[in-house]
């Protein structure tokens, strides 16, 4: 009976795990704890990560961890998602990734012990700091945060709970990102989703059991709401809320950045923010790489941006002009403007072809002995109908800001080769009144 009373959620300060001593609790969540412990064989300071679903186990006297009788499976599953993790994050060699020194199992559970780092948490230094940070500042900070990442995803692996909480300021400024949460996909299926993810910061295919729907942008989204939260000095309104104003035909009750007036940032940074935190995550950035060209605003980065996330924006406000506008004048002569006047120029292209194709048909000089369509004509022909159909039917399927206008266009481009095609079919069933002409 006193052993089980001794169901304390934590290990206490001087018990010896192996060879590190408990010095104190550094965090507690649902699915482990992390100690701030000592090698007691080198002296050094270290962290140890303790696996410890509280909702499906208890701490014994002992200091064993005894899983619930309904809830062997859960805890075993998790147990080996424990392990995995720490397999998979010793791989990791980045400076803003937290190193994992060893893996040992003791009180019938797991733990990994990590390398200490002295520092804040970004979520303790924002309340210290309450003032909204700068462009250069934030960048400085999550930047490197997004290298460390992109290192994550290169091994086909996902943190899933990245907050401010989670990303650890060295005292040389030096951010590294900690506490992966994989571990959790054991509880998927069987726990209540919410308790498994950070509101505000997690996006809305974190709230379904299925993790299929997860992928790079997943993190991304994560990453957007922290840098929100480093501009505003507000945590963006949780996922799922926001999914149930938009389907009850109300307003997104996340205020984009583009909408506030904001000084100081260049329109492309906030325009990046703002198309990461989209609900649907094949709308968002696909990869770090491409979220990164997006914050620093490369015009040639190889994805195309979606100018409908302010499409809008009132053209009065102050966020129009300086970040609206700024988005609005790239649309020539930028990646996003050749990509929307592209569809022109193929057809530009495909008429100039019927044109062609008409000269090699009609001149009487170049088919003179004949007067029948010659195979360089036709291939001309054909070539003009097959680019401008495919053109065509690419952009009726491109959302547009100018959609009417462009779909007009294709439309009355496109008779041009449906109008050669006729003329020719025409030519090649009729037979030439000299055909039967003898030139000799």
């Amino acid at each position: 009976m006193g052993a089980e009373m001794h169901d304390a959620s934590h290990l206490l300060p001087g018990t010896v795990v192996d060879h590190y001593q408990i010095v104190e609790i550094l965090g507690e969540g649902g699915f482990g704890i992390t100690y701030l412990v000592i090698d007691m064989r080198s002296g050094e300071r270290a962290v140890l990560k303790e696996y410890f679903p509280k909702d499906v186990c208890f701490r014994q006297g002992d200091n064993t961890i005894t899983p619930k009788k309904s809830e062997r499976e859960i805890f075993a599953r998790g147990l080996a998602r424990f392990k995995e993790e720490a397999t998979i994050l010793a791989r990791f060699h980045h400076p803003a990734i937290v190193k994992i020194l060893g893996y040992f199992e003791a009180n019938d559970t797991a733990y990994f012990i990590m390398e200490y780092e002295e520092g804040m948490d970004l979520a303790a230094y924002l309340k210290v700091h309450p003032s909204p940070l700068t462009q250069e500042e934030i960048l400085s900070i999550m930047i490197p945060i997004l290298e460390g990442l992109k290192e994550v995803h290169r091994h086909h692996y996902l943190h899933r709970d990245i907050k401010p909480a989670n990303i650890l300021l060295r005292n040389n400024n030096l951010p590294v990102l900690i506490d992966f949460g994989a571990s959790k996909e054991a509880f998927d299926t069987t726990r209540h989703v919410t308790s498994m993810l950070t509101e505000g910061y997690a996006p809305l295919e974190q709230y379904s059991t299925d993790v299929k729907q997860q992928g790079p942008y997943t993190d991304i989204y994560a990453v957007a709401a922290v840098m929100y939260r480093m501009i505003t000095g507000a945590v963006p309104p949780s996922a799922q809320t926001r999914s149930y104003a938009v389907l009850q035909g109300s307003e997104d009750p996340l205020v984009p950045l583009g909408y506030m007036q904001l000084s100081g940032f260049d329109g492309s940074f906030l325009y990046a923010i703002d198309r990461a935190l989209l609900l649907k995550g094949r709308e968002r950035p696909q990869s770090v790489q491409e979220f990164q060209h997006l914050l620093l605003g490369h015009p040639a980065a190889a994805f195309e941006p979606d100018c409908s996330v302010w499409s809008d924006m009132p053209k009065n406000t102050p966020a129009h002009t300086e970040v609206g506008m700024a988005m609005d004048s790239v649309n020539f002569f930028s990646y996003e403007g050749r990509t929307k006047r592209m569809p022109f120029l193929l057809h530009l292209v495909a008429a100039f072809l019927f044109i062609a194709g008409g000269l090699v048909l009609l001149v009487p000089t170049i088919n003179r002995y004949t007067h029948k369509p010659s195979e360089i004509g036709v291939l001309l022909f054909l070539l003009a109908i097959v680019l401008s159909m495919w053109v065509f039917s690419a952009g009726v399927t491109k959302r547009s800001r100018d959609a009417g206008f462009s779909i007009a266009l294709m439309i009355g481009l496109s008779l041009i080769p449906v109008v050669g095609l006729i003329v020719l079919l025409i030519l090649l069933i009729v037979p030439s009144a000299d055909e039967n002409y003898d030139y000799q």
